[in-house]
């Protein structure tokens, strides 16, 4: 029991001592994102540019995973109090530290599309109530997650899960080319989840595309059981698109 607390105790200097190392490599980033806060915004491409993930793994070493959880740890905390510049840059930390903790990545895209407009639009309320800088902020941080995100799809290429987030955040600002193009993805793949077929088929309607659309919510008609509460929302669907496909003909 003594050997086993000796350890610990190494265990838990030697993380500290790795965190202060990371801290201080991290610096100039938090610099950066704090000057980009006064813009309302974050570079994602200073916070890379800025960290240094290579140094950080060599100092980290075996300790990776722990220091990032707790980097994650402070970056939920910072994420309570909406601290903008701070939040984002302890997650894009948490990343960098352990780029292949696929829950980080996919939480952080969420945060910064979903999340930091309201934390802007908070600190800015006259300028939140034009409907013009909503649609501009909400769609910058949209493109700011995209990029965070597909840096995540280069590590986990074949994960469902990134992609269907990619998607919520292109559906944002409305790109709906780029919302099918990643639903697409799961959605073809054996047992996709009918929600996830739903939502693709929905975002081909959006782009005019009726008839491939249609296909798809009959085959989700025909899946679901009689009784199940989508069949009559899958149903007027069906009759939603025969008309569209009816007035496009003409």
């Amino acid at each position: 029991m003594k050997y086993f607390l000796n350890r610990l105790a190494v265990s838990a200097l030697s993380v500290a001592a790795t965190l202060l190392a990371s801290g201080i490599l991290a610096f100039p980033f938090l610099k950066m994102a704090k000057k980009e806060d006064s813009k309302s915004g974050v570079s994602m491409e200073s916070v890379r540019a800025a960290t240094g993930a290579g140094a950080l793994f060599a100092v980290l070493g075996g300790y990776r995973t722990i220091a990032a959880d707790l980097v994650w740890i402070k970056g939920y905390v910072l994420w309570e109090k909406k601290d903008l510049a701070g939040c984002v840059s302890s997650m894009e930390l948490a990343t960098e530290i352990d780029p292949y903790a696929l829950d980080f990545w996919y939480e952080a895209a969420g945060i910064i599309a979903f999340d930091t407009p309201h934390w802007i639009f908070e600190k800015d309320p006259k300028m939140a109530k034009s409907a013009e800088f909503q649609k501009r902020i909400k769609e910058r941080q949209a493109k700011l997650a995209i990029s965070y995100i597909d840096r995540a799809l280069k590590i986990f290429p074949d994960s469902d899960k990134l992609w269907i987030r990619k998607g919520q955040i292109a559906m944002i600002y409305s790109d709906w080319p780029l919302a099918s193009e990643c639903y697409s993805i799961p959605a073809n793949k054996p047992n996709s989840m009918i929600y996830v077929r739903r939502i693709y088929a929905a975002t081909l309607a959006r782009q005019g595309k009726y008839k491939e659309s249609l296909s798809i919510f009959e085959k989700l008609y025909d899946e679901v059981e009689s009784d199940s509460p989508l069949k009559p929302v899958f149903k007027e669907e069906i009759s939603k698109l025969k008309k569209a496909i009816e007035k496009t003909s003409i």
